[in-house]
């Protein structure tokens, strides 16, 4: 499948999400364009939909116009159900217009600002502070996803060096005529000038498709196609969850307010309840939509390689299989992994087929080493009669790849996106992404001790973190960071672009108990801030924990259900004879 299906399936997922367009020109016309003489129309570029921004431009025959006409822009943007609004700079009042650009920008999926604005000082005065307001916003926000256009009757080229000079705090970088970020929480930043000369019917269909170029993948296609979706059934749930359904809600919270238990938390794990409903409405409505489906389909997956390699027969990409074995593939070579279809046929074209060594022993041979610690006795051992077999085993590829670790990589080894996505799936919320307020201390909060910098993660039952009057002992786990990749169990940022990699082990040896003081109004543990760290002040020591962060709770609950596996074990004296009979 070719690079256009790809970006083709990302496109149409991108117009049925955007919703939301701001438009801001001093000079926005309400009404239609007067139709233009022969002599003085303006030529627009002959690219068709998917036209470059980058392309020669037609010079008009006079000065380009700096007006915007919002009728035929948002005209263009209505028709594929995105509510466009326009927005005119108050003159003599910069500050309350700067305030009301950045204000509806901030949720807005695109903003268009112009350059040339006099009512608002100097050129591009405006365009750039509200640039920088609105990174200033998404950095402290931990990062989003944004593309902004300068709509100008300016020099492209100008504007865009104007603009990489006055952001120059914000690391910009130009890239396919596009201007990118480097600044922490801005990469996935883009800043789009288009010349005037490009009217307002291809300005909405340059802006989807330079959306579609900013977020164009796998899971972010899903993320964009669940939203939509989710955007699409809103007043469904709306109609689902209506306001007669207060009286029952209520009648919930009336029955944990009646237990003397519960009383004092009723309204909290009322909440809990309410969340865990709207949610799993969500996610059921998620689940059974074929839009979203779509998204992540075998052929969206297969045309995915083709689409961000540059050149099919390149060998551009990179499997790992284990920690030792390493593959170069090109866009065909994985595509017929992802078909899924003449597996080994497709592994042996990429050398993983090889001869192997295999060296066997028995039951009884492996009982005997596990049990000996003193290294002067495994040879005799290994020397017994029939103990060891060596043969020369050609392994079929197909379950030499079911057995090991595969990790893909696109132009050079890295395992940042496997771990970026192994934090996704285990933390609730981590180190990059700060909470405001010290965090309560429960089950799944992972801390480290700032005198010897171990690791805990609490198994406290939840029950047991709330309501405190007095210092409670706190149950942990003692944990440890994971050597590399080995033993790795769950996976923390700790801060943007590195990892908190953890070994939790579920055994008795590893718990820890901890006494710590409740804070008065909550009746629950609460950290202090400390030099930007949370903190947790151990009662009896006054030793110091660090808060790094929360697992999600299914997660938290998992552990602790190892835990309890483990604890739960019987041992029991048999006779030797029969446990020997067991274990063959």
């Amino acid at each position: 499948m070719s690079q256009t299906e790809f970006f083709k399936q990302s496109q149409k997922i991108t117009s049925r999400f955007l919703q939301t367009v701001v438009a801001v020109d001093d000079n926005l016309k309400f009404s239609n364009r007067a139709t233009a003489s022969t002599d003085e129309e303006l030529k627009v570029p002959e690219e068709g939909l998917f036209g470059d921004f980058g392309g020669a431009e037609n010079k008009p025959s006079r000065p380009l116009s700096h007006e915007l006409h919002y009728q035929e822009l948002s005209h263009e943007f209505a028709e594929l159900g995105i509510v466009c609004g326009g927005f005119k700079p108050v003159i003599d009042d910069t500050n309350a217009s700067l305030d009301a650009v950045v204000t509806s920008s901030k949720n807005a999926d695109i903003t268009i600002l112009d350059w040339q604005m006099k009512s608002t000082g100097d050129d591009g005065d405006f365009a750039v502070k509200t640039i920088e307001c609105l990174a200033e916003s998404d950095i402290s926000e931990f990062g989003r996803t944004r593309l902004i256009c300068i709509y100008t009757a300016e020099a492209k080229e100008k504007v865009e060096q104007v603009l990489i000079n006055r952001l120059e705090n914000l690391n910009p970088r130009q890239k396919d005529k596009s201007i990118y970020f480097e600044a922490p929480y801005l990469s996935h930043w883009k800043v789009e000038v288009v010349s005037k000369v490009v009217r307002e019917k291809q300005l909405c269909d340059e802006l989807i498709k330079s959306f579609t170029e900013l977020t164009a993948g796998l899971l972010s296609n899903a993320a964009l196609a669940s939203i939509a979706s989710i955007r699409d059934n809103t007043h469904n749930l709306l109609h689902r969850f209506n306001n007669s359904l207060d009286s029952a809600y209520l009648s919930h919270v009336l029955g944990l307010i009646s237990s003397p238990k519960m009383r004092e938390q009723a309204h909290d794990v009322a909440f809990d309840y309410a969340v865990d409903l709207i949610s799993e409405e969500l996610k059921s409505e998620l689940q059974i939509n074929d839009f979203v489906k779509k998204s992540l389909s075998s052929k969206a997956l297969q045309s995915w390689p083709s689409f961000v390699a540059e050149d099919e027969d390149e060998s551009c990409f990179v499997i790992e299989l284990g920690s030792k074995e390493t593959y170069n593939l090109n866009a065909k070579n994985l595509e017929s992994l992802l078909i899924g279809n003449n597996l080994s046929k497709t592994l042996e074209e990429i050398g993983v087929a090889q001869g192997k060594r295999i060296i066997q022993t028995t039951n009884k041979i492996k009982r005997k080493l596990a049990k000996e610690s003193d290294e002067g006795n495994i040879d005799p051992i290994l020397n017994e009669s029939n103990a060891l077999t060596v043969k020369e085993k050609m392994e079929k590829p197909a379950r030499r790849f079911e057995d090991s670790a595969i990790q893909l990589s696109f132009k050079e080894q890295s395992e940042k996106p496997s771990l970026d996505l192994c934090a996704i799936e285990s933390t609730r919320r981590c180190i990059s992404s700060q909470p405001v307020k010290p965090p309560s201390l429960k089950q799944g909060t992972v801390i480290k001790s700032l005198s010897d910098n171990a690791y805990y993660v609490c198994v406290q039952p939840v029950c047991d973190s709330v309501r405190l009057r007095c210092s409670t002992s706190f149950t942990f786990l003692k944990v440890r960071e994971a050597d590399g990749n080995n033993n790795l169990t769950h996976v923390l940022r700790s801060d943007l672009d590195s990892h908190l990699k953890l070994s939790i082990s579920c055994k008795a040896t590893t718990i820890r108990t901890f006494n710590f003081m409740p804070d008065s109004n909550t009746k629950t543990v609460i950290g202090s801030s400390e030099n930007g760290k949370h903190v947790y002040k151990e009662d009896s020591s006054e030793e110091g924990f660090e808060w790094c962060g929360e697992l999600k709770q299914p997660v938290a609950q998992s552990i602790v259900n190892s835990l309890a596996a483990q604890l739960s074990r019987v041992g029991l004296d048999t006779f030797e004879w029969l446990r020997h009979r067991q274990m063959n």
